[in-house]
């Protein structure tokens, strides 16, 4: 996993209060990246429809499990704030209508509880935000 630049660079305080809050979104991101064996869910150009479904999750999933503002997920996934909430109501659309991706959600979740219980993630000490 790639680790995030910091476009908040001139405000240490920024990344000193979010520091927990990336660590856990990026968790959710190996989680989803582990589920759907795809490495590609934080890029944003040129994406076939599945991995951007797959990045849907990522997304609705951060939202859901860390309290990480918007705006720093978009930086973290590298697109505008209104493309976070688009990708959110995209997957709240799909478990509303397709009862077999409830339990798609509910994998990705546990994966993301046992990572983060047991410590099995790469090394976010460094990690910063934005692009």
């Amino acid at each position: 996993m790639k680790k995030i630049k910091s476009i908040y660079a001139p405000f240490p305080e920024i990344n000193r209060k979010y520091k927990e809050e990336i660590a856990k979104s990026n968790l959710v991101i190996q989680a989803v990246e582990e589920y759907f064996d795809d490495k590609y869910v934080k890029e944003g150009r040129k994406m076939s429809h599945q991995d951007n479904i797959h990045r849907s999750y990522a997304i609705y999933l951060c939202r859901k499990l860390t309290n990480t503002p918007i705006n720093l997920l978009g930086s973290i996934f590298g697109c505008h704030h209104s493309t976070i909430v688009h990708h959110q109501k995209i997957i709240k659309g799909y478990l509303c209508h397709q009862n077999g991706l409830s339990d798609i959600v509910k994998e990705i979740e546990n994966r993301y509880k046992i990572m983060s219980l047991t410590g099995e993630s790469e090394d976010h000490s460094g990690v910063e935000v934005g692009l």
